[in-house]
């Protein structure tokens, strides 16, 4: 669960939690980075589209998402300078048939449709976590 943000004009992503299907990864990650991952079982599985995925916390938080999704059928297109969308994009839709991710860091969704786009792959880049000034 992230958000976007910006902090004295920089870029940058706000994790309130990360899930992961690996003990050891999650564990690193706490200590070594300070990263809010907690361990999961996890699942990705390809559709003929999509992708379907399900994720369900191993502690007792009752977090847990499942949803399918893939690309809707309209045209790719690349995202405008400064969005929030930095590449190559398809319009998307999704089937969200479990999703608690949001009310378990405290946090109401809106009642309005998600902004979804799809992209088939998307290489990123990472470096150490910094503090904010």
């Amino acid at each position: 669960m992230r958000t976007y943000v910006r902090v004295a004009d920089r870029p940058g992503v706000y994790f309130f939690s990360l899930d992961a299907g690996s003990t050891v990864a999650v564990r690193a990650a706490r200590t070594l980075l300070n990263l809010p991952y907690y361990s999961a079982t996890m699942t990705v599985a390809p559709r003929e589209r999509g992708v379907a995925y399900y994720t369900q916390r191993d502690d007792t938080s009752m977090a847990a998402f499942t949803a399918t999704y893939e690309p809707d059928g309209g045209p790719p297109f690349l995202a405008r300078k400064g969005g929030l969308e930095p590449w190559r994009l398809e319009p998307a839709r999704a089937q969200f048939l479990r999703n608690t991710m949001a009310e378990v860091n405290g946090i109401a969704l809106p009642s309005r449709e998600p902004l979804l786009h799809f992209v088939k792959r998307q290489d990123m880049v990472a470096w150490a976590p910094a503090p904010l000034r």
